[in-house]
């Protein structure tokens, strides 16, 4: 990805998140008004692709914005990491409308990604794109 595209990849990426808020509010307002309860509430382990300590801050705030969904800790691992840049971030995450953990885990990390596509200036490659 160019860094001229930047600009355009965060708006992008703003617009998208406005209707994942959208479609989170409902969802949980249809809960609320409806008889009776349909969440199926889980945690799941989250490990990203976050690099700095602001990435997976931005991270876990996106996630507990979204209606139904809750990062209660992140951390960073360092061992092994030959600089600060090079640590591991772990989110742990509350959701509320996910009966399967890894369709969670697999919503997450399109978030996350997308975030990191949007954050960065040269863009987001998963290391599966890059084999």
């Amino acid at each position: 990805m160019s860094r001229t595209t930047w600009p355009l990849r965060f708006l992008g990426f703003a617009a998208w998140y406005a209707k994942l808020l959208l479609v989170s509010y409902a969802t949980l307002i249809a809960d609320e008004l409806s008889p009776g309860q349909r969440s199926t509430p889980g945690i799941v382990r989250l490990p990203t692709a976050c690099r700095t300590e602001f990435e997976a801050t931005s991270l876990a705030v996106l996630i507990s914005l979204t209606p139904g969904t809750m990062a209660f800790s992140f951390r960073g691992d360092a061992e092994g990491a030959a600089s600060r840049r090079d640590r591991t971030w772990t989110l742990h995450v509350h959701g509320m409308y996910h009966p399967d953990r890894e369709e969670l885990r697999a919503e997450l990390h399109d978030l996350e990604h997308r975030m990191l596509a949007a954050l960065r200036p040269g863009g987001f490659v998963s290391a599966g794109a890059a084999a």
